[in-house]
């Protein structure tokens, strides 16, 4: 076994332990946290990558009156894997693990039956660090900010689809921090 699979795995351990950990207070005492619960799967595009996510979301804000719609909130929790190009004309390969949690805030207008709209900035951890043919992060923390539009649909609104624009990057903290922005369309079911 060489070095880089020891190195990887042990990167991907990391991560799975930072997640649980992240994960910890939400089943030690914070209702608010464990019901509803969705689990939700995500495909998402850039220039120079794919991914594929999953993850597992807790409504911490109950939703409320808010202007002209209601205001609600919840945490993400996802894990996904990140192909990109290494070379110019090379096929995907995989090339990171994505680790994160995310806080997001949610609103609907009462004018958008079935729509909504949301937005999050969260914590992340891309290992081993991302690296194209052009770009790369300098560091395996990132941050993940996103805005979205959804439509829930199916039985009580628990099924929805969202497109999102997200961006990761290291806030600046280090150079080359380059970022990378995706488009991702996901669906989520809530329990």
């Amino acid at each position: 076994m060489g070095q880089s699979t020891n190195n990887a795995r042990g990167r991907v351990a990391l991560s799975l332990m930072f997640a649980a950990s992240m994960l910890a207070p939400a089943a030690s005492g914070a209702k608010e946290l464990t019901s509803p619960y969705g689990i939700f799967i995500e495909g998402g595009i850039s220039d120079d990558s794919r991914s594929a996510v999953a993850g597992i979301a807790w409504t911490w804000v109950q939703p409320s009156k808010w202007g002209a719609g209601n205001a609600s909130g919840y945490l993400e929790t996802s894990i996904g894997e990140w192909a990109c190009h290494r070379r110019q004309g090379e096929r995907y390969h995989a090339c990171s693990t994505q680790v994160g949690v995310t806080p997001v805030i949610r609103y609907q207008p009462e004018a958008w039956e079935h729509w909504y709209m949301e937005l999050g900035i969260g914590a992340d951890v891309v290992a081993p660090a991302w690296k194209t043919d052009r770009r790369r992060f300098s560091t395996e923390f990132n941050f993940g900010d996103h805005v979205g539009l959804g439509r829930k649909f199916g039985d009580e609104g628990r099924d929805e689809i969202e497109l999102r624009a997200e961006h990761y990057s290291n806030g600046g903290y280090r150079n080359p921090n380059s970022g990378e922005n995706w488009f991702q369309l996901r669906y989520m079911h809530w329990f």
